[in-house]
């Protein structure tokens, strides 16, 4: 299926597109590879862009085929009345006249300032930006799948560890409530234990809630109906994670890289480049034109007739001969003619055919146009294309210097979010020591349950930092490896 035709299933609503659609949402668990190259192939944006790309092609196409000679044939069928001009003897007559008109023109560009060739490599320029700009949009959708994908993963982790913390409130509000029936603890500590469990059980559907919209997000960036059956694996990321040697490119070298190999940046080129050679086009209109011009030209008039001679030979009283083009002599009656006598003569229409063949023409010339002046349009065009250069010009360093602020951000980003899951996992190893001894003081009644319930707290928060420390992390570090070239992959 190509483009074009998805693009109309898309805006019509086509039944098989929304079936397919369906058929690709319920296929259930999805890899990161799979994701990203499903959006790739499906994305309206990126879909959009090979549209221009087509558009770009088929101005190139036409820039071409202006090198070829222009070829049109015309007729004409026609009638006039009245006093009209015969248009085979220029003479008047007033009569109605039928008249038949057919020809064919030509003419073959020789010089024009080299407009046509300059287009053409104008309009090459202009495609393979177009191209250009199609990679750009795939890469712009691989970040976003990636972000959307390790959203779902941070979310279910977060999931996963506030279950984990309901199971451990439950139990120790299972073991407090046996205490306090025994007599052996105070009430308090139970109900502040319930009102814990009661926290983690709203922290469960909180994540809940967050892992759904982190799945409706990328279902919706995938242009899929939302799907319960939806879900995408978990890969090991161990070895995503070793930060103790924090080995990260320096922003400087990765610029370099990302700059002969980002296709932002080739697009940007591509059209100063064009702009350059549109200059050249306008330029050219300063230089005259010459081209090679021919033709062919015949017609038909009613109005064009021929005398009829008639013979010398005795006829009858009532018949004359008179020849014929085709049939030598004929007998017609005297009343056709004035005289009515031998020797006098009539008229006839001259057939069509035979008119068509003796005003048959043909022509061929030579046409030179030399601009003089011209409301100073030429002078104008050139300095509108020289601007349109310009501006490309400084589009080009714009996004030059995006791209590297870019780059700079993301390493920055990436080096503080390596620090800051260093630390969160030297934290949470204090953390957990500190959870441990309070969950052991708690339980042989040396700590009350508000202490206890802090000291969870506390881990729990810490953890959640860690996950979000974790996959930011990744996140950054991908970033960075995109644009030192390295494919987004977990």
């Amino acid at each position: 299926m190509n483009i074009r035709t998805l693009c109309l299933m898309l805006l019509l609503g086509s039944p098989f597109f929304a079936t397919q659609a369906q058929e690709t949402s319920s296929k259930g668990v999805w890899t990161l590879e799979e994701a990203v190259n499903y959006a790739v192939e499906n994305n309206l944006t990126i879909q959009r862009a090979a549209l221009n790309a087509e558009q770009s092609d088929a101005a190139l196409l036409q820039s071409q085929i202006n090198l070829a000679p222009t070829l049109n044939a015309q007729a004409s069928h026609n009638y006039q009345f009245g006093r009209n001009a015969d248009p085979t003897t220029n003479t008047f007559i007033n009569q109605q006249i039928r008249t038949n008109n057919f020809g064919v023109q030509a003419s073959v560009p020789l010089f024009n300032g080299f407009a046509n060739r300059t287009s053409i490599k104008a309009q090459k320029s202009e495609l393979d930006a177009s191209k250009a700009d199609i990679e750009t949009a795939r890469n712009d959708t691989r970040l976003s799948v990636a972000a959307n994908y390790l959203n779902i993963l941070l979310a279910k982790e977060l999931l996963q560890r506030a279950q984990y913390q309901v199971a451990n409130s439950q139990e120790q509000t299972e073991r407090t409530r046996r205490l306090v029936d025994a007599g052996a603890a105070p009430e308090a500590n139970l109900l502040e234990l319930e009102s814990q469990l009661a926290t983690d059980e709203l922290s469960v559907i909180n994540a809940q809630n967050q892992l759904d919209l982190a799945e409706l997000q990328l279902q919706q960036l995938l242009q899929l109906p939302v799907s319960d059956n939806f879900n995408v694996v978990t890969p090991e990321l161990d070895d995503l994670l070793a930060t103790d040697q924090i080995e990260l490119s320096l922003p400087t070298a990765v610029y370099l890289e990302a700059v002969n190999t980002q296709p932002q940046i080739k697009a940007a080129d591509l059209r100063v480049e064009g702009a350059l050679w549109n200059l050249k086009v306008a330029k050219g209109q300063y230089y005259p034109r010459l081209s090679l011009n021919g033709s062919l030209f015949s017609g038909f008039s009613s109005a064009r007739v021929r005398t009829l001679t008639s013979s010398s030979e005795p006829s009858s009283p009532n018949l004359i001969y008179i020849q014929t083009r085709d049939e030598g002599y004929l007998p017609v009656p005297a009343s056709l003619f004035e005289s009515g006598s031998s020797g006098s003569g009539g008229v006839e229409q001259v057939p069509f055919w035979e008119q068509i063949n003796s005003n048959f023409n043909q022509s061929v010339g030579l046409s030179l146009t030399i601009p003089i002046l011209n409301n100073w349009q030429a002078r104008t065009n050139v300095a509108n294309a020289n601007i349109n250069a310009r501006r490309a010009q400084i589009t080009a360093q714009e996004t030059r210097n995006q791209l590297r602020q870019t780059i700079e951000q993301a390493y920055n980003d990436a080096r503080a979010a390596a620090k800051r899951y260093a630390a969160s996992q030297r934290q949470i190893t204090a953390l957990r020591e500190n959870a441990r001894v309070a969950e052991q003081r708690f339980n042989v009644g040396a700590l009350n349950a508000l202490d206890y319930s802090l000291s969870r707290n506390n881990l729990n928060n810490a953890e959640s930092n860690l996950l979000e420390a974790k996959y930011d992390y990744i996140f950054k570090k991908k970033v960075l490896d995109f644009y030192e070239g390295k494919p987004i992959k977990l």
